[in-house]
């Protein structure tokens, strides 16, 4: 029947704009790749972090992704494949250059899949930018230290107490 047939095809677009708006939402890098290792799409934080426009990466292997530097793409492309074959996982720290310029330091992760009949699917790639929870890490640090020193440097005796027990108390109290 034509009318089911199209409002089948109608229901499929829906869907697939329905998932690339939430996959867009997502405030971490988000790409997919098909069984071939070519590009299939991106969220709007990809093209934001690379500089890059989705429609001028459809189709290509990493390979031939210019915002990625050498020997990174062919390092890149032979992992793709590997892990598309292997339906395997792959997560690391590493860096990567964005398009502000920076390196920025990164959790990377892949994911191959299979299709229904069991053929390689492609894979689904998530980059987390933690250059903002490290420089978190880093003021943490600092305030730690600072706290230690001022605790340790009082003129008066300063105690931490829990459950009605001194845990710590500076020199000045001892």
């Amino acid at each position: 029947d034509i009318t089911a047939a199209k409002a089948a095809r109608r229901e499929m677009k829906e869907m697939a704009v329905f998932l690339q708006t939430m996959i867009d939402r997502m405030p971490n890098a988000v790409f997919y790749r098909g069984p071939d290792t070519r590009f299939l799409g991106c969220n709007e934080a990809f093209e934001q972090a690379f500089g890059v426009q989705r429609e001028d990466l459809l189709g290509k292997r990493v390979d031939e992704m210019e915002h990625l530097t050498e020997p990174l793409r062919s390092e890149m492309q032979a992992e793709h494949e590997q892990v598309i074959a292997d339906a395997s996982h792959v997560s690391r720290e590493t860096r990567f250059r964005f398009a502000d310029g920076r390196d920025h330091q990164v959790l990377y992760s892949l994911g191959g899949f299979r299709k229904r009949d069991g053929s390689p699917g492609g894979l689904v790639g998530v980059m987390v930018d933690l250059d903002p929870l490290k420089a978190a890490e880093s003021a943490l640090g600092v305030a730690q230290k600072e706290q230690v020193a001022m605790f340790e440097t009082a003129g008066v005796g300063i105690a931490f107490v829990r459950d009605g027990l001194i845990v710590r108390c500076n020199h000045e109290l001892e």
